[in-house]
């Protein structure tokens, strides 16, 4: 142990030697190993796990690279995948790789990408794979190359060098016979590789093998080495599946051992990050060289499985992380977010209160407990009601003036933690604090504690040893639940309640309500901006509003889900040491920094979405500390590196049926004018949210805005297109330029210029032919015409002579008719004439008649002269009117008969007929 704990201490004193880190830096170290020896390793980070769900098709990772378009490729077991941020796509053997299964990747100067398999070596040329010829079947366990394009593979039949190309396949020749599973190339164009048991260099085209000794023991040292590095420091480091080692270039017989890492034992890989780290994946974890040592990161910290076999920082900064069995992890928020929960020491997952005291310790209230945790202490100090709080749910938390800090309870109480002994003491009814439910605690400038509660708003006199409670009435308003509390810059006292949002100035109180201008009376969240205004959050879920308020008078603005947040259920508003304004919400935090907005939610890095009421602190060094359901996070947004403008790429096209090639012009048949577009954008921070906007120059004018990664238009026109497409990152950094694709979709067959021609042509020949078909039927049809007119003016013309003949008779006929119709009518007048005469001539002797038999009755008669008489005269009546009937015969017949309208007697009538008839 003490060789181990040596050989260290030289490697720390040649790694100075070389300027790596100052006398300075040494002190700054030794300071943080003292103050946190192990704080940072109790946490836990958060992970983005892609399994067969998310279309990795086998989950035993070997190997990972990000090539400089920005795909990742991940090379398993059974398979080659690529991933865009949104599918994987694999490769195989169908695509031309030698095996599936895949143990090194490695991409060029020229941007060529090769792939190291179980039976050799093989390039990517466009969607496919061309194996190079290395002259048999071999293990390509790892892969490098120079400037100039000459590639290097370890295999198990020896390192092998790429020695131009035959029919496109590039071969490969024997540098060394002996099996090798790593090579290297070091920044001054030196090749270091295992061969068998020892290590090779090759410079200058000559090879030499080195015998390695451990420069503590002097022991000679023969490993199978599976990984070489070197650092920035100019350090060579060496690996093999146990044992880990740094050469110093310049004394390449000596090494120095490193301890402390743990074994792998399939592979032991290193990986050199962007911003200088060494990673070792391990068969505990990934473990991370800082320096104190080595520190692990394993399942207790998050990841789901501690068989690590490769790593990978991608542009963006993500940490991607390779397992066995497992799949692959990114590790979110990495350097910028750690995590707290019960696996963590904290007393309960739900984070209530969150603050930090004047001597450094930060203290979390939960649901279950109080927690302290001081700088250069591992664990969390525990309070519960077992150690004599009165209850465990905590809501409010501050520091006094006198240095303790003052906890709130739901239920619980008040209860004071003293500085120098931690003891406890709690206030209740008997010190005039009748509530046991505190929602928030503030102290003012005098020293005097305000409590809100669900009963009430309560003050208590100075700190001191003996502290009294009231109860205030702001404004005389009772029954009001209060919650939150604050001070602003001009020592205005602030609570939001359910009744409206309280004001306490100069010893007056105001209270703001709906008819002020927000949007309902009942608000929990409140804080102070540096300019004076106050913003406050609702009990419902109606988002929040920004109040700048003169005198009495209010103006409101409100943010909601429209025009910023991304929920509108708001549960804490905090300003940190930026003026950034930040917002818990339950769908996590939205930050405002004046201008635009962003979001951290759990595929940041937060440790859950939903966060707890009023459960969040800013902290001096611009850190925020986050209560959540699921636990306590922290978060340095000074980390916080600036968006990466996403790259966005076309990784697929159809036309119809058939995929394109897009490495040549497109020029589309008709049939296939059905198009299909694949985009991606190579961002993995929240690929969930990357938008696209995209347009179709020829068919649209304007920008189209989508989350789909397949673009789709159904049937275009013949004519000249370009589809352009861009992409924006969940950061909100949108792509620098626009992938493009010209193409162009061919008239059909029958829109050609041959066919037209053609067709023209074949209808001028069939006009021809079918003018001269219908002139001739044209001619034919004249004389057929002409005989039919001849013989129907010959049928016309006898046909008018007998019409002529027939007329001639008719007229005769109508001539005799007329002749006879005159002498009708003569005839008629002459009879009526007569009739007239007649009826005049008889009319007067009739007179007579009626004239004597008048007289004869008014003479003295029998009864039977009586009735004869009677009789007479009534013949002589009737006998009479016949007389004026035929008259009126005449009359009519004449035109000049005139209808007299007279009464007569029905009865009367009818007895005389029956009297003249009997």
């Amino acid at each position: 142990m003490r060789k181990e704990e040596s050989a260290d201490r030289l490697l720390m004193m040649r790694i100075m030697r070389q300027g790596r880190w100052t006398l300075r830096a040494v002190w700054l170290t030794a300071l943080a190993m003292a103050l946190v020896p192990m704080a940072a390793m109790a946490q836990r980070y958060a992970f983005k796990s892609y399994l067969q769900e998310e279309g990795l098709g086998n989950l035993v990772v070997m190997s990972l690279l990000q090539d400089s378009t920005g795909f990742i490729w991940v090379g398993t077991q059974n398979g080659l995948f690529r991933y865009d941020g949104g599918n994987f796509k694999r490769f195989g053997a169908d695509e031309g790789l030698p095996s599936t299964r895949i143990y090194s990747l490695h991409e060029t100067a020229e941007g060529i990408l090769w792939a190291g398999t179980e039976f050799g070596v093989a390039r990517r040329i466009g969607d496919r794979f061309a194996a190079g010829d290395i002259g048999g079947l071999a293990r390509v366990s790892s892969i490098t190359s120079t400037k100039d394009g000459m590639v290097f593979a370890a295999t198990t039949r020896g390192l092998m060098a790429g020695a131009g190309e035959r029919g496109g396949q590039v071969r490969f020749r024997a540098l060394n016979s002996l099996p090798s599973h790593s090579v290297h190339m070091d920044p001054a164009g030196v090749l270091w590789f295992g061969c068998g048991q020892q290590l090779c260099r090759m410079q200058g085209g000559n090879v030499a093998t080195l015998p390695l000794r451990a420069r503590a023991s002097g022991a000679v040292i023969e490993e199978r080495w599976d990984a070489i590095l070197t650092d920035r420091a100019g350090l060579l480091w060496l690996r093999s599946s146990t044992r880990l080692f740094a050469l110093t270039l310049g004394s390449p017989r000596h090494l120095d051992e490193v301890s402390g890492l743990a074994e792998s034992t399939l592979f032991g890989g290193l990986y050199l990050a962007g911003d200088g780290t060494l990673w070792a994946p391990t068969d505990r974890g990934l473990a991370r060289r800082t320096r104190e040592g080595w520190e692990s990161i394993g399942t207790k910290h998050g990841l789901t499985s501690g068989f690590v076999s490769s790593v990978l920082q991608d542009r963006e900064g993500s940490l991607w992380i390779g397992m066995r069995g497992a799949g692959v992890a990114r590790w979110l928020g990495r350097d910028l977010w750690q995590n707290w929960g019960e696996r963590e020491g904290l007393s309960n997952d739900s984070v209530r209160a969150i603050g930090r005291d004047s001597k450094g310790a930060i203290w979390v209230g939960t649901d279950h407990g109080l927690n302290r945790m001081r700088k250069g202490e591992a664990a969390w100090k525990v309070w519960t009601a077992r150690e004599g709080l009165m209850g465990n749910a905590m809501r409010g938390m501050v520091e006094g003036p006198d240095g303790a800090m003052w906890t709130g309870g739901y239920p619980g109480g008040l209860a004071r933690i003293d500085p120098a002994s931690d003891a406890i003491r709690t206030y209740g009814t008997k010190d005039g604090l009748a509530t046991d439910r505190i929602t928030s605690l503030q102290f003012d400038n005098e020293r005097r504690l305000w409590v809100a509660a669900d009963d009430g708003l309560f003050r208590s006199t100075p700190v001191g040893s003996v502290m009294r409670f009231e109860k205030v009435a702001p404004a005389g308003e009772t029954g009001v639940t209060f919650h939150r509390s604050r001070f602003d810059q001009a020592g205005r006292f602030w609570v939001a309640s359910s009744r409206g949002l309280f004001r306490l100035e100069s010893g007056k109180w105001t209270l703001f309500t709906s008819r002020d201008g927000l949007k309902v009376d009942a608000i929990s969240y409140l804080t102070a901006a540096p300019d004076g205004a106050i913003w406050i959050g609702y009990t419902e879920a109606l988002g929040a509003s920004r109040l700048q308020i003169r005198g009495d008078k209010l103006e409101a603005r409100h943010f909601t889900s429209r025009n910023g947040l991304r929920s509108d259920k708001i549960l804490s508003l905090t300003y940190d040491t930026r003026g950034w304004l930040w917002f818990g919400t339950d769908r996590g935090v939205d930050v405002l920094d004046g201008s635009r907005w962003r979001h951290y939610g759990h595929s940041d890095g937060l440790v859950w979405d939903s966060c707890n009421g009023n459960a969040f602190f800013a902290d001096a060094d611009g850190s925020v500390w986050i209560g959540t359901g699921r636990g306590l996070s922290r978060f340095m947004p000074h980390r916080d590196a600036a968006p990466v403008p996403p790259t966005v790429v076309l990784t697929g096209a159809r036309f119809g049926a058939t995929p394109a090639d897009l490495a040549g012009p497109l020029e589309v048949p008709f049939r296939d004018r059905a198009v299909t577009f694949e985009i991606a954008a190579l961002t993995f921070l929240n690929e969930q949210e990357v938008r696209f906007s995209y347009k179709l120059e020829g068919l649209e004018s304007g920008w189209m805005e989508t989350d789909l990664r397949q673009i789709r238009y159904p049937g275009l026109a013949p004519g000249e297109y370009k589809f352009q497409a861009l992409a924006r990152s969940a950061a909100g950094a949108w792509s620098p330029a626009p992938v493009e694709v010209p193409f162009r979709i061919l008239p059909p067959w029958w829109r050609t210029w041959p066919f037209i021609l053609s067709a023209f042509l074949f209808i001028l020949a069939a006009a021809w032919k079918i003018w001269r078909a219908l002139s001739l039927q044209h001619f034919r049809q004249r004389e057929a015409l002409e005989v039919a007119v001849f013989a129907r003016t010959r049928e016309l013309l006898e046909e008018k002579a007998r019409t002529e003949r027939e007329k001639a008779t008719v007229e005769e006929q109508n001539r005799e008719i007329a002749r006879l119709f005159k002498e009708a009518q003569q005839a008629s007048r002459l009879k009526s004439e007569f009739l007239a005469n007649m009826s005049h001539e008889i009319r007067t002797p009739m007179n007579g008649v009626v004239g004597m038999t008048s007289l004869l009755l008014e003479s003295g008669l029998t009864t039977a002269q009586q009735e004869t008489a009677e009789t007479i005269s009534h013949s002589a009546d009737a006998l009479l009117a016949i007389l004026n009937d035929i008259l009126d015969f005449s009359k009519i017949e004449a035109g000049k008969l005139a209808i007299d309208i007279a009464p007569f007697n029905l009865r009367l009538l009818a007895e005389e007929v029956t009297e003249m008839l009997a």
